[in-house]
């Protein structure tokens, strides 16, 4: 083999190896990626913000909330909550029913890399009284957030970011 030939074969491999490091998915997901607290701010069409706190432990969520009287974050407890993880994604739905109403919200959570989710959450609520736009049906209403959050290992790692 001449020279000239061997140069274009290892120009050819070296062209082969980084179509195919280009062609590698950037950043991949399995259900301990998810692991930790997860926490950002989110925003509707309006601009109108929510904070939201989730804590993922063995596949699971939670949603938490600051509790003045106790002044800590403490886990919410749900009629039903429901985690699915796969891949990249995961999905944590809560569901509550209180008098007239129940409310589901739904948080699609997408890895974008260590570190880093894209979060879209979706509200919804129903009365089950009759809709004054609309009678005859009862009244319904959903609104829709999103926004990325932030990883911490533990609440109370979260809580210290918080005092920085």
């Amino acid at each position: 083999m001449k020279l000239t030939d061997l140069r274009r074969t290892m120009l050819a491999i070296a062209v082969m190896f980084l179509f195919w490091q280009y062609a590698q998915a950037q950043h991949t997901a399995n259900a301990s990626s998810f692991e930790g607290v997860w926490a950002g701010q989110l925003q509707d069409e309006n601009e109108e913000v929510q904070y939201l706190i989730i804590r993922i432990i063995n596949g699971d969520a939670s949603k938490y909330s600051y509790n003045e009287e106790n002044n800590s974050f403490e886990a919410n407890t749900f009629d039903l909550e429901k985690t699915m993880i796969t891949g990249n994604n995961a999905s944590y739905t809560w569901m509550n029913k209180g008098g007239v109403w129940t409310e589901t919200q739904t948080h699609l959570l997408s890895y974008l890399k260590p570190g880093e989710l894209w979060c879209r959450m979706i509200r919804q609520v129903t009365n089950a009284k009759e809709d004054e736009d609309n009678p005859g049906i009862n009244n319904e209403w959903s609104t829709y957030y999103y926004g990325r959050l932030s990883y911490h290992r533990s609440i109370e790692a979260f809580v210290a970011s918080l005092e920085e």
